[in-house]
């Protein structure tokens, strides 16, 4: 029998096990205190004011259409070449995807066909970084801006890409990753949402937790009964566990001396986008 040779395979060793152990010990195995950690992390890493870890990028992306503003009877466009998440997340808002056009050379968004598929009832594009490659963020950024749209990064496969030396989730106020086991930086599953809004992050946090006002951690400190109250209908949506697997890929992909040879697996992919969401460069 021929060898299989795996598209992805995370590369999990003792140190990620003695990780996972310190999570469990501590009995905080849904949004505790290493998830905060994680959210300062990665947005550090990418230099966002402010990171909100959720369940997948498929829930970030939903929440990030929420706190946008879109509302079912609007339109999103999407590009016609993505993961179904895409799409369905905007369903998931109750709007409707409206596909355009992808350059054959780089797969991303086709910006003037996207402009040709503008309506009134558009309210966001979901610019989509395919296989990692950035796509054209500032011209998705200003045809959104002349109509008065929201953009949303998908950023799922993008972690350690950057455009112009500036790190995707750096560039617009809603950024979405994912942790899927098939990315660089696993927690098993889940996501976030980068952004520089506090606004944005406020709320996001509330709509991950049912729209509760008081989160799991301040109740647990409290001396005395917490009376939360649920602003709004939201969902439940928080990253379950602990995210102790991306911590040393994160810190190498940052640029901090790898110790081992699965570095080159995380720190090998950045890729930057030359002129036109170009051809990578220092793969």
């Amino acid at each position: 029998m021929s060898a299989r040779i795996p598209v992805a395979r995370p590369e999990l060793g003792e140190p990620e096990w003695q990780a996972i152990r310190k999570v469990v010990e501590s009995g905080w195995v849904t949004q505790g205190p290493k998830v905060e950690e994680f959210e300062k992390t990665m947005a550090g890493m990418c230099g966002a004011a402010y990171g909100v870890a959720v369940s997948s990028c498929t829930t970030a992306l939903h929440l990030s259409l929420v706190v946008a503003g879109v509302q079912p009877g609007d339109e999103v466009i999407v590009p016609s070449m993505s993961f179904i998440a895409t799409a369905n997340s905007v369903v998931h808002a109750g709007a409707t995807p409206v596909f355009a056009e992808v350059h054959p050379d780089t797969f991303n968004l086709d910006l003037d066909d996207v402009r040709r598929r503008i309506t009134e009832k558009t309210r966001a594009i979901i610019l989509v970084h395919q296989l990692g490659l950035p796509a054209d963020i500032a011209g998705c950024a200003a045809l959104a801006e002349e109509y008065g749209l929201a953009m949303i990064e998908d950023a799922a496969c993008a972690i350690g890409s950057a455009v112009d030396g500036r790190p995707i989730g750096s560039h617009s106020s809603l950024v979405t990753f994912s942790f899927h086991p098939r990315k660089l930086v696993t927690t098993g599953d889940g996501g976030m949402i980068l952004t520089s809004s506090e606004d944005y992050a406020t709320r996001l946090r509330r709509l991950r937790q049912h729209g509760m006002s008081v989160n799991d951690r301040v109740r647990h400190a409290a001396t005395s009964v917490v009376r939360e109250s649920y602003l709004e209908v939201a969902w439940n949506y928080r990253h379950g566990g602990s995210p102790p697997v991306p911590r040393r890929p994160i810190q190498q992909a940052a640029g901090q001396p790898p110790d081992d040879p699965r570095s080159r697996g995380a720190r090998g992919r950045r890729v930057e986008r030359p002129e036109l969401c170009g051809a990578p460069r220092g793969v």
